[in-house]
């Protein structure tokens, strides 16, 4: 029996459109998973959907347009999603929760200039065509204007100044310490990357203490923890192609939770091993 033996729509097709939203894991396996991706057969609209515990699809929805992600207009925080759907001339963003994809609220706003940023610990901010500077609360929806930018850049300055919406991946600068390795990431205790320059390109590995199982020549584009899940981003060259490969761990104890593939080829583990393969 599959781990994740569910009829979710396959999303995960190229990593421009792709993000991990949200994950948890528990004895040894992942229970529920939220990402991104691109509806692909479905409509040519980016999409986000939630995957809960035995593979049951939670929830689905898609963005007003497929660049939405890369573009900055989809948020995360808080155990809340924020995205937009075409409504008239302009977006109607929502906020759902998480998990449940239920709509916590709903705002109709001019077409954006801007990405969305998140100020202090509740913000969404963002600039409109009609020049007006959107506050968002996160929690409830409630737009606080605040006084208009007449220029773009003041928009760029204004959201300079705020977190992207996605959390992204930092790698920081690595350090020596393994003989048979150029640099050594330590994204989490005890769990090491391993990169060294090999015929021309950069070969990579992941493990302990310099015990390292080797992935294949690209390149680490670093990590980012969600809830008690860590997130490894690589970009492996396979058959010839350049493929985004994202690598999920679980923290306590250190177990490999599933190898996720922007090319319909993930793979989800059980205690540490293989257990279902397929597409999400």
């Amino acid at each position: 029996m599959s781990l994740f033996g569910h009829k979710a729509h396959a999303i995960l097709t190229h990593a421009k459109h792709c993000a991990i939203l949200g994950a948890e894991a528990e004895g040894g396996q992942l229970t529920r998973l939220c990402y991104t991706g691109h509806a692909s057969g479905l409509s040519t609209k980016g999409a986000v959907q939630a995957i809960g515990p035995g593979g049951s699809l939670l929830w689905h929805a898609e963005f007003a347009n497929e660049d939405d992600l890369s573009e900055g207009h989809v948020a995360v925080h808080d155990g809340v999603v924020v995205s937009r759907v075409k409504h008239g001339s302009g977006h109607e963003l929502q906020g759902r929760e998480l998990w449940t994809g239920a709509i916590r609220w709903k705002l109709d706003v001019p077409k954006m200039v801007t990405r969305m940023g998140i100020e202090g610990s509740d913000s969404l901010i963002f600039v409109t065509l009609d020049h007006a500077v959107h506050d968002v609360s996160i929690a409830s929806g409630d737009d606080r204007l605040r006084s208009p930018v007449m220029t773009d850049q003041a928009a760029r300055s204004l959201i300079d100044h705020t977190r992207h919406p996605v959390q992204p991946f930092s790698s920081g600068s690595g350090s020596g310490g393994h003989a048979d390795w150029s640099r050594v990431y330590r994204p989490l205790s005890g769990l090491e990357v391993y990169e060294r320059d090999w015929a021309g390109s950069h070969e990579l590995g992941v493990g302990w203490n310099g015990n390292a199982d080797i992935l294949g020549q690209g390149r680490y584009d670093g990590a980012l923890t969600v809830g008690a899940v860590t997130v490894l981003g690589f970009e492996l060259e396979v058959g010839g192609e350049t493929r985004y490969h994202w690598y999920l761990y679980q923290a306590n104890p250190k177990l490999l939770l599933a190898i996720l593939r922007d090319d319909g080829a993930s793979t989800l583990h059980r205690d540490g091993q293989p257990a279902w393969t397929g597409k999400l």
